[in-house]
């Protein structure tokens, strides 16, 4: 069960794990597993599982569950203190370990990847300021200047504050860099970030 395996390691390590959580993006999984990536349910799924862990650690109900499209099922069984049966595992930390959710930004990942799976599966709606706008204007200057934070310390930090206004907060910023090339600018563009963005931020963050 998902709940145990994850509250597992955060036991082991004491408390020292961030459990991260994506939603699926290779189109290979996707049909492995009868979804359809370009209706959503993807995330409808992954949010689904999420809840129910965290429900499951809070109070675990004895009972019979089943997801809402009938892809999962199991049963937390009665207690029986006498032989020591109960659902025993919970997180070391309390309410439950951090949680990241995986999300792209911008580099090459995007021009030899994102922008070539994408069609494969939702589009590029997702990414659109205007739904109604052809395919073909979704480029990597359309995305520095639309979607992605980019800019000066200033911009980037302000940029950021209006992010984490918008949806309410994301506690902890995790940023993974795969822009070694060249060396001496992506060296440069962490140590803007770490110096200059994030003490303006007055948040916990972390690179």
């Amino acid at each position: 069960m998902l709940a145990q395996r994850i509250a597992q390691p955060d036991q082991m390590a004491r408390g020292r794990f961030y459990w991260g959580v994506g939603s699926g993006g290779f189109p290979g999984d996707f049909e492995m597993f009868g979804v359809d990536p370009k209706s959503g349910e993807h995330r409808v799924i992954t949010r689904e599982i999420l809840d129910t862990v965290l429900a499951l650690w809070e109070d675990a109900k004895p009972g019979a569950y089943e997801g809402r499209d009938r892809r999962w099922r199991f049963s937390v069984p009665q207690p029986q203190p006498d032989i020591g049966l109960r659902l025993h595992l919970k997180p070391y930390q309390r309410p439950h370990p951090p949680i990241g959710v995986a999300g792209v930004s911008a580099g090459r990942d995007y021009r030899d990847y994102f922008l070539r799976l994408l069609p494969k599966l939702r589009g590029f709606d997702m990414l659109k300021v205007d739904p109604a706008m052809p395919d073909a204007e979704v480029t990597l200057e359309y995305l520095c200047d639309n979607i992605w934070i980019v800019g000066s310390p200033d911009t980037v930090a302000r940029k950021l504050a209006k992010l984490s206004g918008d949806v309410g907060g994301f506690g902890t910023l995790l940023v993974i860099a795969h822009e070694w090339t060249p060396r001496g600018a992506w060296e440069r563009s962490m140590r803007l970030l770490k110096d200059k963005v994030l003490p303006r931020l007055g948040r916990r963050s972390r690179s």
